[in-house]
């Protein structure tokens, strides 16, 4: 089970869906690091879209990701898009480091627009 904040919560395909529920089963690919899922508008509704931080001599195979979370979670959970990207956007904080998921929404519109 995944617990999130309601705030952290995704709507796909008509279910409310936790990031980290997505998250842990792509990280739990060999040349994954870390994993961010973030929830963007489409003309469908909104659909998830991963950045995955690779490790060092590794390439992304999006295909292999799409699959390997298809094996694991219903499709509609399987995110649209994945990209590769150096470092999460964090803002650090008094208690924790935060990773700003609204910076990493910007930056998916963007490469979807682009």
């Amino acid at each position: 089970m995944f617990l999130a904040r309601m705030g952290d919560s995704l709507r796909l395909g008509g279910f409310l869906v936790a990031p980290a529920e997505i998250e842990s089963v792509v990280q739990e690919l060999p040349w994954i690091d870390a994993c961010q899922v973030v929830g963007v508008p489409t003309d469908e509704g909104i659909a998830a879209v991963a950045f995955v931080i690779l490790r060092p001599e590794s390439r992304l195979d999006v295909p292999a990701v799409a699959r390997h979370v298809a094996s694991r979670l219903a499709k509609y959970k399987v995110p649209r898009r994945v990209f590769a990207i150096d470092a999460f956007p964090v803002t650090p904080g008094a208690n924790a480091t935060k990773i700003q998921k609204g910076k990493l929404r910007e930056l998916a519109l963007n490469l979807l627009s682009g």
